[in-house]
């Protein structure tokens, strides 16, 4: 049986697999589906991505936008995500109650994550002081973050794949290259069908 060291990674790396399961859902991969089905009205249970869904709802990670609509199509915000982040860390936000940046509010539902992300250095904010919590996340941005987590939480991604240059790469921005290129070489990340990433 395996000793508590080696419980830890297996958890660690179940976290991860659940995150990347999450991402996929965030990186647009859902079509279009408006059905009932499911937990959800807006998503049918032949989806491809249901199971995930049921899944990462179940688990606590995402919710749906309200009752019964996950909306599967709308964009997810920065806010939503520093959030799922959270909960797959299992952050513990009570602890997390100051403003972090001047446009987030502590008690809203997404604050105590912001200002838990902030604190460890997973999000720096777009400037200003501002995190723009309601813009939608970026693909550039996803990976950046998500960098960060991992090193972080000590996780390391089997990173050995050959390095693809996007058809864009000259638009992804300094920041978020090497994240980039980093989660393209891991085999998570890859261009639409014309080679570009943005």
């Amino acid at each position: 049986p395996p000793n508590d060291s080696e419980r830890k990674e297996i958890c660690m790396k179940k976290r991860m697999l659940s995150l990347l399961l999450a991402v996929a859902l965030v990186l647009g991969l859902c079509p279009g589906v408006f059905a009932a089905g499911s937990s959800y009205a807006d998503v049918l249970d032949t989806h491809w991505a249901h199971p995930y869904i049921e899944d990462v709802t179940e688990k606590g990670i995402m919710n749906g936008v309200d009752d019964k609509n996950f909306a599967p199509e709308d964009a997810m915000t920065r806010a939503m995500f520093v959030t799922v982040l959270g909960r797959l860390a299992d952050a513990d936000v009570e602890a997390y109650g100051e403003k972090a940046f001047r446009d987030v509010d502590p008690d809203t539902w997404y604050g105590p994550y912001v200002a838990w992300a902030a604190d460890h250095g997973i999000v720096n904010g777009v400037g200003g002081e501002r995190f723009a919590p309601n813009a939608p996340v970026t693909r550039e941005q996803i990976c950046t973050v998500l960098s960060r987590y991992l090193e972080e939480t000590g996780l390391r991604l089997d990173e050995d794949g050959e390095a693809v240059s996007f058809r864009d790469a000259d638009q992804i921005s300094g920041w978020a290259g090497e994240a980039v290129e980093r989660f393209q070489r891991a085999g998570i990340v890859e261009g639409d069908p014309s080679g570009s990433f943005l």
